[in-house]
């Protein structure tokens, strides 16, 4: 039975753009057959997911992806994939702060969840959305990089996030090999910086010591780090020594 590994992803078009995008650049870096991927869709936020799910306590999301969770159009997707043939799930979503059901405990529980990709699934976390990935001026002063809290809602921080930044980030097709690399470099080395002031590059916090840290930044100082998602699944898949140089 071949070897199948699931990626869900909140929204159905930036963030799968931007996977390809990383996933090109690995296919130069790591030339070698791949398991069979597919891509879903969850069509919604994070909360809505974890509204939709904290009650279950046989949590079995390709099944539940299966009978229609979330985007519709993954009945199809799914249609001819048995559930024992789905052997690792990543899930992709946002903070998110401005969201109506957000709450901070409803995050935690949910990188508290996700955090085996093996068994219900390991989720990476975008602050504050997924247009994180393309929020940077320069690569030197990324580490310092925050944005207030009153300026994550979709259309200011979109807005905020393409404006004076390094213009090609913003175009997935643009993006460079070199650029994954600097921008998983930098995205780990940001997230040492934060939770201990050592700009290092390395095995990276864990999802749920990053979501503590945000969490704690946003209520005592209204802001939090700009980080994207996909450098933190780009180590955990490949090894940080893919990216080291």
């Amino acid at each position: 039975m071949a070897r199948v590994i699931l990626f869900l992803f909140e929204g159905d078009v930036r963030e799968i753009n931007y996977f390809d995008s990383l996933q090109n650049s690995i296919k130069e870096l790591l030339p070698q057959k791949r398991e069979s991927e597919v891509i879903c869709s969850f069509s919604n936020d994070l909360y809505q997911l974890y509204d939709e799910i904290k009650d279950d306590d046989d949590l079995n999301l390709v099944v539940l992806l299966q009978e229609g969770l979330g985007n519709k159009n993954n009945i199809n997707i799914l249609r001819d994939i048995d559930e024992d043939q789905v052997t690792d799930i990543y899930l992709f979503f946002d903070m998110e702060i401005q969201a109506r059901k957000y709450s901070d405990e409803s995050l935690l529980n949910m990188v508290k969840k996700f955090n085996d990709e093996s068994n219900q699934g390991k989720i990476f976390i975008s602050y504050p959305m997924v247009e994180a990935i393309r929020h940077i001026y320069d690569f030197d002063t990324f580490k310092h990089l925050e944005v207030e809290a009153a300026n994550c809602r979709g259309r200011i921080y979109k807005r905020l996030s393409s404006t004076d930044t390094i213009q090609r980030l913003g175009d997935h097709t643009r993006i460079t090999t070199d650029d994954w690399k600097s921008l998983v470099r930098k995205n780990i080395e940001k997230s040492h910086f934060m939770i201990s002031k050592n700009c290092a590059y390395g095995p990276p916090p864990t999802q749920e010591v990053i979501a503590n840290y945000q969490i704690n930044r946003k209520n005592v100082n209204e802001s939090i780090y700009v980080l994207s998602a996909f450098p933190f699944f780009a180590v955990d898949y490949y090894g940080t020594d893919l990216f080291s140089q």
